[in-house]
């Protein structure tokens, strides 16, 4: 059976993570199941993304290699998905030394933090990116507490609880910076 095939086969934490274990033993089916991730076949392309962070809590060493495409990639991605499961293992592995790579992820969560579409969770995970950010470019503070402040007045309580969160963080943040 193919990754493609299992991905479609079945949605469960058991069946993923036996897909990824899949992987780990067999590392060279990474760059199959990376090409499903990016692609627009939904909803497998969620799945695949799915097993992507699960291999990145099993075995960072599988996925550190594919971090930086990661944020090449995330302004061309549609699916919540992908898009969710991605920004987790960005928010977790640290910024990119590459500025250029560090502007994509700035341009990139800034606009999905302001969207009034965007899922949730990608505008969660994008708020503490950008928060990250602004701790090497301090000069990004204003700007995102104003696009954290509305986004809470059009939000989610999820949304709500997360920017007050990094609103004292920043808060916290400038008085270390006095």
């Amino acid at each position: 059976m193919t990754i493609r095939e299992l991905l479609r086969e079945e949605v469960s934490r058991h069946h993923a993570e036996e897909i990824a274990k899949m992987v780990e033993i067999k590392p060279e089916l990474f760059d199959l199941l990376w090409g499903i991730a990016l692609s627009d076949e939904q909803p497998i392309n969620w799945r695949a993304a799915w097993v992507i962070k699960m291999l990145w809590e099993r075995n960072a060493d599988i996925v550190s290699p594919y971090v930086e495409e990661m944020c090449r990639q995330l302004p061309n991605l549609t699916a919540d998905g992908p898009k969710r499961e991605f920004l987790k293992i960005i928010s977790e592995n640290g910024l990119p030394r590459d500025e250029e790579l560090v502007g994509v992820l700035l341009k990139t969560c800034f606009d999905w933090l302001a969207s009034p579409v965007e899922a949730i969770a990608v505008k969660a995970h994008a708020m503490q990116i950008l928060f990250d950010i602004c701790i090497e470019f301090p000069e990004i503070i204003p700007e995102l507490k104003i696009t954290i402040e509305l986004a809470m007045q059009e939000g989610s309580a999820g949304i709500v609880s997360r920017g007050r969160r990094i609103l004292q963080e920043i808060s916290q943040l400038a008085g270390k910076r006095k």
